[in-house]
This record gives structure tokens, C-alpha cells and sequence, in this order.
């Protein structure tokens, strides 16, 4: 096998028109492959997700900052309307000037959730342009994490007033089943 660095082999490489033109190709190709990638890192520092503690409205007499608490307030809020939904978290995220909101829910419903959460999304948003001035946001999102037993579930059935419950001492123990030591 010859090497690659001594010069006769490029020379009996070059030599051809044929050769000349695949190795001409082949350049082309790497070139562009490693311009496709420079392009995509760019892509991606430039329009990638970021999480966010504050969201920044834009007014001529100057910038509002919002915290994510303030908005988690705001939220919570809005959420006294639908008993349902608890909110657990809330997290924020910026993609360029746009924000993104993701509610984290704990869900205690028997009903179905998919129309309850468009409504709830966009009251979501016009609260928040009302009370912030925020129209850049571009998404909201549920999460359901947890489903939790609704508040008819979570009542006990109570035991009647005739039942009584018998002495520790008054039941019968079977000592053959009994483990030994």
C-alpha cells in the first residue's frame, strides 16, 4: 500500500481527467457538508429555547420586567375558575422575542380535559396581555402531571351508627397459619 503523503502518489492520482474530476467532487461534497453544519450551529444558537425567570415588555417610555412569579400568581388566579386544575409549576420559556408557557397541573376532574384547556389557554393569554401587556407569547402548555382523586372520591363513606367494631382480643386468631420463629 503506498502512502498518501508522498507526492508520486498524487501525481499517478492527478495524472487522469477521470480522477481529477471524482477527487474534484469529492472536495465539493466535504465542503459543502461542512458548510451545512456551520449553518445549523448557527441556526441553533441563534433560534434555540432558553429557559426564562423574567419575561421583558417593550413600551417607549421604557421596559416592563414580569417575574415568573408574578405570572405564576396571575395564573393561579385565573385557575380559582376552574377547581378541576391545581398548578403545581409553572415554567417559562424564551425562543428569540417570544415566550412560551408551560403549566405544570395537578388534574382532579372526572370530566374530559381537552376542551376545558383551550378555553383555559386562551383566557390564559388574554389575562396575561391585559394584566402585563404581554402579546408576545406564543404558546402555552398543559402538563398534567398527577391525576388526583376528585373531591366526590376523597369523601368516605360513613360507617352506620349500629356498626361497631369488636375488641382486638374478641378475634378469633387461627394459630396453625400463624408463622413460627
Amino acid at each position: 500500500m503506498k502512502c498518501i503523503c508522498d507526492p508520486r502518489t498524487w501525481e499517478r492520482l492527478l495524472a487522469s481527467d477521470f480522477n481529477r474530476g471524482y477527487l474534484a467532487a469529492l472536495a465539493l461534497v466535504l465542503a459543502l457538508i461542512l458548510v451545512l453544519m456551520i449553518l445549523k450551529l448557527m441556526w441553533f444558537i441563534a433560534f434555540r429555547t432558553r429557559r426564562a425567570s423574567t419575561v421583558t415588555v417593550t413600551h417607549p417610555d421604557g421596559d416592563i420586567v414580569v417575574s415568573r412569579e408574578a405570572i405564576f400568581e396571575a395564573v393561579s388566579r385565573e385557575l380559582f375558575d376552574y377547581p378541576e386544575l391545581r398548578l403545581r409549576k409553572l415554567r417559562l420559556f424564551r425562543r428569540g422575542k417570544y415566550y412560551m408557557l408551560t403549566l405544570l397541573c395537578e388534574f382532579r376532574g372526572a370530566s374530559g380535559i381537552p376542551g376545558m384547556a383551550e378555553e383555559l389557554k386562551s383566557r390564559l393569554r388574554e389575562r396575561l396581555k391585559q394584566l402585563f401587556g404581554l402579546e408576545n407569547l406564543k404558546s402555552v402548555k398543559i402538563v398534567i402531571e398527577k391525576l388526583a382523586a376528585s373531591p366526590v372520591e376523597r369523601e368516605l363513606p360513613e360507617l352506620p351508627e349500629t356498626a361497631t367494631v369488636p375488641p382486638a382480643d374478641a378475634v378469633p386468631v387461627d394459630d396453625a397459619a400463624a408463622p413460627r420463629l
